[in-house]
């Protein structure tokens, strides 16, 4: 998950690599915690988690924020970046309810 966080946000070093990470955690967390599940055992939320990590990085410095302007260019951002992608976590959680895991 790294190697492509770092291709979509443009960092070719390993100078990042923690923050990235920590971010990466964060928002698998969130998805744990939306999801009441302990662990992430789907592929399709890797693009979940890709897509959070990436407006995550985006957005670092613009914490507490809900839009910024620059020049002509405005960003409008979402209160939580979770928001953007619940529908798709709604549709995979509703996807797994008749799943029984043995573990």
């Amino acid at each position: 998950m790294l190697s492509k966080v770092k291709r979509r946000v443009n960092i070719t070093d390993d100078t990042q690599d923690d923050l990235l990470l920590d971010i990466i955690e964060q928002n698998e967390n969130y998805i744990k915690l939306y999801l009441g599940t302990k662990i992430i055992d789907d592929s399709r939320l890797d693009a979940v988690i890709l897509g959070m990590s990436v407006d995550t990085w985006n957005k670092l410095g613009e914490e507490g924020k809900i839009s910024s302007i620059y020049s002509d260019y405005r960003n409008d951002f979402p209160r939580q970046i979770i928001s953007q992608y619940v529908h798709i976590l709604d549709a995979i959680k509703k996807e797994s309810l008749g799943i029984i895991r043995f573990f």
